[in-house]
Formats: C-alpha cells, structure tokens, sequence
C-alpha cells in the first residue's frame, strides 16, 4: 500500500512542478533516513538544482503542494500517512 501511495504521490509531484517550471523534474519519494520523522520523505535537492531557485523556496513550495493533497501530520519534508490521536 505504501508504495502506491509513494508512487501516485510522485506522479503528482512531477507533473505540478512540469506545470510550474515546464521542464520534465524526476521526484524521489523514500523513507526518512531517521526513524520517527514520518513515513516517506521527499528530498528537494535536485529539484533545486534543476530549476535553479534556492532550496527554501522548493521546500515550501513541496510542503505547499504535498499539504494540498491532504495528507497529514508534517514532520519537515517527511510526512506521517497514518497519525494515531490516543
């Protein structure tokens, strides 16, 4: 399940940024390198490199674009897909 969710999250994500910046922009969704910080991350920097405009622009513009598709808890760029509220 999870990486259907990584998957369409990333079809989503390249295709925004293709309508934003008109250049083709290949996305990487992995899992945090930390554990507890989220279940899957989105690095920005090559997408910085490539559209040539500076990282905490990107950051939010990702964390803008990722909070539209409604999915919740943000942990920096790492999102929780499932929060339990005891």
């Amino acid at each position: 399940m999870i990486e259907k969710i990584k998957k369409a999250l990333q079809e989503e994500l390249e295709a925004k940024l293709k309508e934003l910046f008109k250049e083709e922009i290949l996305v990487t969704i992995e899992e945090p390198k930390k554990a507890g910080q989220g279940d899957i991350s989105v690095p920005v920097f090559s997408i910085v490199k490539t559209v040539k405009k500076p990282l905490p622009e990107i950051s939010l513009l990702v964390k803008a674009l990722i909070e539209q598709r409604q999915v919740y808890s943000i942990n920096f760029l790492n999102r929780r897909l499932y929060q339990h509220n005891p």
